[in-house]
């Protein structure tokens, strides 16, 4: 059997609108994946007076906003994310339960694995109102 040659030429006007239909899609959905994230992991972020869920700082990439994070070098942030200070000392045997029962130490993760189906289908379900068909793997 012989080889088989194909040629495709796509129009260019087309080829970048699609692009940026398809760059508008994957922003939209980067900003749903920032936010969805986020309110998984707040359900097990600890706080008593919400300092650490107010200095949440943002990240951005070409004006898209792709991630977000607290400053791990702060005393508390670092006590609480790590389970224990700096030095190792005052190991966290148990969150204060009382302003939040959800409360642990790498509250993030915690939010992303419990929270997983939520945050992909709200992703899914950005990406499809831009017009994209997407099927879950």
């Amino acid at each position: 059997m012989g080889a088989i040659e194909v040629s495709i030429e796509f129009n260019e006007k087309a080829l970048a609108k699609f692009q940026e239909a398809l760059e508008k899609a994957l922003k939209n959905a980067s900003e749903v994946l920032v936010v969805e994230c986020r309110k998984a992991a707040d359900v097990y972020t600890p706080w008593k007076s919400k300092d650490l869920l107010n200095s949440i700082v943002y990240t951005e990439t070409n004006g898209v906003r792709d991630g977000w994070g607290y400053n791990l070098e702060d005393d508390y942030a670092g006590y609480q994310w790590y389970g224990q200070r700096k030095d190792g000392t005052h190991v966290i045997k148990n969150h204060t339960l009382d302003f939040n029962s959800n409360a642990r130490t790498r509250w993030t993760e915690h939010g992303a694995i419990t929270y997983e189906d939520v945050i992909v289908n709200a992703v899914i379900a950005s990406l499809k109102s831009q017009g994209l068909e997407v099927k879950r793997a």
